[in-house]
């Protein structure tokens, strides 16, 4: 199985609020830290699935 990298893109409101990264920045550091890893991982194309 061949592996392309993603296009991760945050949702931004007319008003330019960003909900997501609202969101993330209410949780610890390091459920952060594991969430924007998942995230890049599936910038990276690895959607975790085997």
């Amino acid at each position: 199985m061949e592996i392309k990298p993603r296009e991760v893109r945050n949702y931004v409101s007319e008003d330019g609020r960003e909900p997501y990264e609202e969101w993330v920045n209410t949780l610890e550091r390091k459920v952060r830290a594991i969430i924007r890893e998942r995230i890049n991982r599936l910038h990276l194309g690895n959607f975790g699935d085997y």
